[in-house]
């Protein structure tokens, strides 16, 4: 067997299960909320007569023009981001089984032709990647935090609700904005700002990828700077690494954004979000404490970790066969 079709296959035997727990999240995440073993708060809560939304990276308010309860709210969100996650194994431009044979002859460039593809490759390579990078923090003397678990049911329909509101407040309110701006003068008119704010790189006239982020450097990096420092400026649970690992977490979201567009934006932020905090829940309605307080317990009985140990093969996984997929590439190139 070819080396390239080794790393194909690598590729798929990577990402399939990961998009695999990723789908099987929603009936799971759903059956979580609204089971009577998750305590506290009931799913019929009223919302409050306001949410939280942020903008310019500021955090406002905004009255709600209807009533509804917790659980309506989060069965929108749910079906919403089911949506999102089923248009994103059809695109922007390859379904996702063509764009992973494209690997072969493309390169890591492929990942940007499908949303769930470059979803199932950047995610657990960030994840691997923070994980490191809030350890080293902690160790140094910049303590990352971490949010206090007052309400399991309210916590879980916020980090549902986040991704929304993070996305629009500090992804599309600067990125998107200048996207929109550059689509107005490129593309022409309002159709052209719309372009530019669903898929900032379409409105970009050069046909490389890195071309085509660089052209937005600058709103990425204010709105990672912002990201970053909402963290600790609007919890004070959070501790000074969080600005530096949300940062950099807002600056890679913000290049997803940039490559594929607002969906991957939002899958990306929901992934770290709904998708894990739904296995959590499961497993705590099952009565299991959490996993890094039950060392001695067999971790095996958790959902979580197989979850964690997918994601970690797939880092690992992804890693290698994109460096070497690279390699490759440029030696096929050599030839020609």
């Amino acid at each position: 067997m070819k080396i390239s079709k080794i790393l194909v296959n690598a590729i798929y035997v990577s990402s399939i299960p990961l998009l695999a727990a990723m789908f099987i999240s929603f009936p799971l995440g759903g059956y979580t909320f609204f089971s009577a073993n998750l305590p506290t708060t009931l799913p019929t809560k009223p919302l409050p007569t306001s949410l939280p939304l942020f903008f310019f990276g500021q955090l406002f308010y905004v009255p709600l023009p209807f009533k509804a309860s917790l659980g309506e709210a989060f069965l929108a969100f749910w079906v919403l981001y089911l949506a999102l996650f089923s248009i994103s194994l059809l695109g922007p431009k390859k379904n996702l089984i063509q764009a992973i044979k494209s690997l072969e002859e493309e390169g890591p460039s492929a990942i940007y032709s499908n949303t769930a593809l470059l979803l199932s490759v950047v995610f657990p390579i960030l994840v691997l990647g923070l994980t490191t990078m809030e350890d080293v923090l902690n160790r140094v003397g910049l303590p990352v935090g971490h949010l206090p678990e007052v309400d399991p049911r309210e916590n879980f329909f916020l980090l549902s609700y986040s991704p929304l509101i993070e996305e629009f407040g500090f992804r599309i309110s600067l990125i998107g904005l200048a996207a929109g701006i550059i689509g107005w003068r490129l593309v022409g008119g309002g159709k052209g700002f719309i372009k530019g704010v669903w898929h900032p790189a379409e409105v970009v006239k050069v046909k490389n990828m890195s071309q085509k982020v660089n052209a937005y450097m600058l709103p990425i990096i204010l709105s990672s700077m912002l990201f970053g420092l909402a963290h600790i400026f609007y919890s004070s649970e959070w501790g000074p690494g969080k600005a530096v690992s949300a940062g950099f977490a807002g600056f890679i979201i913000g290049i997803v954004y940039v490559t594929n567009g607002l969906p991957a934006a939002i899958l990306m932020h929901w992934a770290f979000n709904y998708f894990s905090a739904s296995y959590y829940y499961f497993d705590k309605i099952r009565g299991l404490p959490p996993l890094n307080e039950s060392l001695s317990s067999n971790i095996f009985s958790y959902s979580q970790a197989y979850v964690d140990i997918i994601v970690f093969i797939s880092a690992i996984s992804s890693l290698i066969s994109l460096l070497a997929a690279d390699k490759l590439k440029k030696v096929s190139t050599q030839h020609l």
